[in-house]
């Protein structure tokens, strides 16, 4: 089949394919998945993270997923300049909003009082994000962690709470990458403010 006659997806991987014929050390990658669908941008991260042993392979992807699953190393680009660089997890913890705790009640008619009370007295910052039926949300200060053993231990013992489940989930790279655009934008306002008010006192 000429390749001129693939899908874009098709043209993805043997553009993938090509790339890594005769095993070079250095590989780069321009959003690789981009246009597949979700079985096949699994397989191709499957080959990504296999052929990454013994290669420096450079990746950009518009996927937070995908860096998260295949970067070792993170640069994070926002207009063009440099925002952030490290790992996953050195990125979470620098930009992101903490963690999340989600909690589910036996039934809608369980009272949300007595967990609030409880999560945030237990977790010095914890804010309550949605308390909607059966669901409650919270948002948990990484510097905190160390309480949160205690506090999942009165979770999971106190029947009274009628908590059927509950789980903590770390900040995505999707919130990373938003916090860091918003505090650029929030700088790149300030300094227009600044660039302003200097041209009306020195005009």
């Amino acid at each position: 089949v000429p390749s001129g006659a693939y899908s874009g997806g098709m043209k993805r991987r043997l553009s993938l394919m090509l790339a890594f014929l005769g095993s070079p050390s250095v590989v780069y990658l321009d959003e690789p998945t981009t246009g597949m669908d979700p079985v096949t941008r699994r397989h191709v991260w499957d080959i990504i993270e296999e052929a990454k042993a013994g290669r420096c392979i450079v990746l950009t992807t518009h996927s937070m997923e995908e860096a998260d699953l295949l970067g070792d190393s993170l640069a994070v680009m926002d207009k063009g300049k440099l925002q952030a660089q490290g790992t996953s997890m050195e990125l979470k913890n620098t930009y992101g909003s903490g963690y999340g705790l989600s909690c589910v009640k036996s039934s809608g008619d369980v009272p949300s009082a007595p967990i609030i009370k409880l999560v945030t007295g237990s977790v010095e910052g914890a804010k309550l994000k949605t308390d909607i039926g059966a669901e409650i949300s919270f948002a948990l200060p990484i510097e905190q962690s160390t309480a949160f053993p205690a506090l999942f231990r009165k979770m999971e013992s106190d029947s009274t709470l009628g908590l059927a489940t509950f789980g903590l989930t770390q900040t995505s790279l999707e919130e990373v990458f938003l916090n860091l655009a918003e505090q650029n934008e929030h700088s790149a306002d300030t300094t227009a403010e600044a660039r302003a008010k200097t041209e009306v006192d020195n005009p």
